[in-house]
């Protein structure tokens, strides 16, 4: 059996923070309804257009900043 090491943490790990998303916050609806989480990211993406559009403005301007980018 070889020898094998063990590391114990000396520092307990900090508890990670939980990342935000911004198409899940907190929305106020016309009617003065507020949802949130799921239901949130689903109403600010039917706005958008769905998703096909989302991700299409997306790469529209993914590719823009590339071919910006000077090279050599």
């Amino acid at each position: 059996m070889s020898n094998v090491l063990r590391f114990k943490r000396s520092v307990p790990p900090a508890a990670q923070p939980r990342k935000k998303d911004p198409w899940c916050a907190k929305l106020v609806m016309e009617d003065g309804r507020q949802i949130a989480g799921g239901a949130a990211r689903e109403a600010r993406l039917k706005a958008a257009g769905g998703v096909e559009t989302v991700m299409r403005e997306v790469f529209d301007r993914a590719s823009a900043l590339a071919s910006a980018r000077k090279t050599g």
